[in-house]
């Protein structure tokens, strides 16, 4: 929601100049690190099940 919120911020009707040349990088770092997180977390149930795709 952060990086949501960040990235669509106006100041008076206008995109936040600052934010117009932090937040594409920035929102592409957060998911990216969240699609990392998700696949961990599919692994490590996988692996409860004798399936997991990481090696050890």
């Amino acid at each position: 929601m952060v990086v949501h919120v960040l990235s669509n911020h106006l100041v008076d009707g206008q995109p936040n100049p600052a934010m117009i040349q932090v937040v594409p990088y920035f929102k592409g770092l957060i998911y990216f690190l969240m699609l990392g997180a998700e696949a961990l977390s599919i692994d490590e149930n996988a692996a409860m099940v004798g399936r997991g795709f990481l090696p050890a």
